[in-house]
């Protein structure tokens, strides 16, 4: 009987002048109830026996529902478990739950659901949050209030400068998620992708009709880096794509490419479309400002348009800004004899003022001024045959004349 005191008042101790109780120890100064127990068995139990129950443990501390350690945590009453647990060797708090529902006595295997560390940042399916919210997975935004489209779900997010709210990312109304800035003035939303369509409008709400919708004058650049490489605009009459460093932040002369609005029927108040390459008003419906190449290689030195390759139209007019060759039938036009001519033309080979062969297959033929040559040359050999006519007739008139003389 004396052994069976002797280990009560072991296990249990009543200080009499503070009042404090111990269980497990003699020196319980640090509480009202202090127990000292062993890291295999659970240090207390709250709760009627079947029913879910509250446990204190501390190797390492942890409150736990409907479990208790006993080679293992185990299920109190059928059901499902839990554990707060904290660990102070990191300052780390857990929250455990059972996967599933378990018979009493079963030993559960906890999962960590929810971690917050010494530093504040809280994990969710994560036990080593890096952020101040480190999510393992999906996340889930619910309307508190349906149809109250102030309380729809989303996140704000806060100036730094002056903890003003600066944006919010969510969603606008059943169907449209967007981002919103709320800066000086109010940006409204500036980015909206619609759930049911899959089209996104930036500086606008996304429309029916396409994928993607720009508002704005300069609705779209291209950066590479720190270098601009181009971009797309409207000046409220064209729309612009230019190339790097074009009229679309002005200052610099434009050759770009310039868009006017498409031709329309019905009520419609713009032009029909043009395109100016190298111009910023088109006057025709292809407007270069410029050298034209077509075809592979490299444009000709001092002409507009080079082709390589063949060309085929119905009718080609050229139009010369020279005198045509009418000057041959002047008066004053100086006919090289015919002496000279065969002269020249068995020296060099071809007509005087006709480019030979080899300087033809070297540099081409000019048509405008070819087709001036040629009709220099029709007009002067119309001149020589006149010429022979008339040394024909004179001819005919001295025979007719020897034949009378004859008879």
């Amino acid at each position: 009987m004396k052994k069976y005191i002797l280990l009560f008042t072991l296990l249990f101790s009543l200080n009499s002048f503070a009042q404090n109780v111990g269980i497990g120890t003699l020196t319980p100064d640090k509480a009202k109830l202090v127990v000292d127990g062993s890291a295999t068995l659970t240090q207390g139990i709250f709760g009627p026996v079947g029913s879910a129950n509250v446990m204190l443990d501390i190797f390492p501390p942890k409150i736990g529902f409907n479990t208790y350690y006993q080679g293992g945590y185990k299920s109190w009453i059928t059901g499902y478990s839990g554990i707060i647990n904290h660990d102070q060797s990191n300052g780390r708090f857990t929250l455990q739950t059972s996967p599933a529902s378990l018979a009493a006595g079963t030993v559960q295997n906890f999962i960590t659901g929810l971690t917050v560390d010494a530093s504040q940042n809280v994990g969710i399916g994560n036990i080593t949050p890096a952020y101040k919210l480190d999510v393992g997975g999906r996340a889930r935004y619910r309307a508190n209030v349906p149809n109250d489209i102030l309380q729809s779900p989303g996140s704000y997010y806060d100036d730094y400068r002056n903890g003003n709210i600066a944006a919010f990312a969510g969603m606008q109304d059943s169907i449209r998620w967007g981002l919103y800035g709320s800066g000086t003035g109010g940006y409204g939303w500036g980015f909206d992708f619609n759930t049911k369509t899959g089209n996104v409008g930036i500086g606008k709400n996304a429309t029916d009709f396409s994928k993607l919708t720009l508002n704005g004058n300069t609705a779209l650049s291209l950066y590479s880096d720190i270098d601009y490489y181009g971009g797309i605009s409207y000046n409220g009459t064209n729309m612009i794509i230019s190339s790097a460093y074009s009229n679309i932040f002005g200052g610099i002369p434009s050759k770009d490419l310039l868009l006017n609005p498409p031709s329309c029927t019905g009520l419609c108040t713009f032009f029909p479309g043009k395109v100016g390459v190298g111009v910023d008003i088109p006057t025709a419906n292809f407007h270069v400002g410029g050298n034209m190449m077509i075809g592979a290689g490299s444009p000709a030195t001092g002409y507009l348009v080079s082709i390589n390759g063949k060309m085929i139209c119905e009718e080609l007019k050229v139009q010369l800004d020279g005198a045509w060759p009418d000057y041959v039938f002047d008066k004053k036009y100086k006919l090289q004899s015919i002496d000279d001519l065969e002269l020249f033309i068995k020296r060099d080979k071809h007509l005087p003022g006709i480019p030979s062969a080899e300087q033809v297959k070297i540099e081409g033929v000019e048509v405008g001024d070819m087709q001036k040559r040629l009709l220099e040359k029709i007009e002067e050999l119309t001149l020589y045959l006149i010429e022979i006519n008339k040394e024909n007739k004179d001819l005919r008139k001295e025979v007719e004349a020897l034949k009378a003389t004859i008879k």
